[in-house]
């Protein structure tokens, strides 16, 4: 008598099909709901729920610039007719291992936003690897902070690099003004994607402090599960 053997259930054979999946889901769910909540904790802070749409440019006129003076690093800034244009006094390249640093950030930049680095533009922003690095640049010569605490905060979110330099450094006085240096940055490395804010996060620090608590506390969850 030929005994009939029945096939194991899918769940059987392979035990940790499913279960292998859910770390990865998890940190996935996480990270969708941290995006979310930054935007929306931006919107709910200052009241600003988009960007206004500006003119386009040359993509590779920060390049060009660039090339003409290894020694300095060009961008785009915004003008008051909603243009940009190359800055053209530029930010100095202080060593190789700073250009290294620069480089680094604008890896961390086109990962999380692959699409814009590939066509130099976010929206009607100039996004490309030299208008990153000098707004890198700026955002630590502007903050009176270090290269390495710069590229932190673009290792949790590089959100700040896709707006006009002076505009990020407008939100962060007004961080200042509204608590004190170390307070601006604790809330900075919680929650990069702050500095979108504007000046009218100056009488919104409590919120934003609260806000930043509530975003770092989730990103730390999501790297658990990763």
């Amino acid at each position: 008598m030929v005994k009939m053997m029945t096939a194991a259930p899918a769940s059987a054979s392979f035990p940790h099909s499913r279960q292998s999946r859910k770390p990865r889901a998890s940190a996935a769910a996480v990270a969708a709901l941290v995006a979310a909540w930054s935007v929306f904790s931006v919107a709910f802070v200052t009241g600003i729920t988009s960007v206004r749409p500006l003119g386009r440019t040359n993509r590779f006129a920060a390049e060009s610039a660039a090339e003409s003076d290894s020694g300095m690093c060009f961008g785009h800034c915004l003008q008051p007719d909603g243009t940009w244009q190359i800055d053209k006094e530029g930010v100095p390249v202080q060593s190789e291992e700073e250009e290294a640093m620069a480089t680094k950030a604008w890896e961390l930049f086109s990962k999380q936003f692959p699409a814009a680095s590939e066509r130099g533009m976010y929206m009607d922003t100039p996004v490309t690897e030299q208008d990153i690095k000098y707004r890198w640049r700026k955002m630590r010569d502007n903050f009176g902070l270090t290269s390495t605490q710069v590229l932190g905060v673009m290792e949790k979110d590089s959100m700040p690099m896709v707006v006009d330099a002076e505009f990020v450094r407008s939100t962060w006085d007004a961080m200042v003004k509204g608590s004190s240096k170390e307070e601006a940055t604790e809330v900075l490395m919680k929650h990069p994607g702050i500095l979108v804010s504007g000046p009218n996060i100056e009488n919104n620090m409590a919120q934003a402090k609260l806000t930043s608590t509530i975003i770092g506390g989730m990103r730390d969850v999501g790297r658990m599960f990763r």
